[in-house]
């Protein structure tokens, strides 16, 4: 699942409903996230013994962020005890990223 990173409920916009106004004004403290809307994916998978490589394909539309704004993403991935993950890269026109694992206590 992907999310807005919602720092400031003020650049919360919604272009389905254009009356929609955030009810909460300042700054969101830990930040809000509102999942994506998801408009395709699809998964490839190579094995090597152990080890896993898999790559996802997919486009998600950021529908609650006015035109004229910006917010990090976060992309959550369910992990079980016995899988690790080495990184993550997304490759967009004119943008690179960076990857910072958060573990869940």
């Amino acid at each position: 699942m992907i999310y807005a990173v919602i720092f400031n409920p003020g650049i919360v916009d919604n272009p389905d409903v254009p009356s929609y106004q955030p009810h909460v004004h300042g700054r969101c403290d830990p930040p809000a996230l509102i999942p994506l809307q998801m408009n395709g994916v699809a998964i490839e998978v190579d094995c090597y013994l152990d080890t896993a490589f898999v790559t996802m394909t997919g486009s998600w539309r950021v529908h609650c962020v006015m035109g004229s704004a910006s917010c990090d993403c976060r992309l959550a991935i369910p992990m079980g005890s016995e899988g690790s993950i080495l990184g993550v890269e997304v490759e967009l026109t004119r943008k690179s990223y960076k990857t910072q694992l958060v573990v869940m206590d």
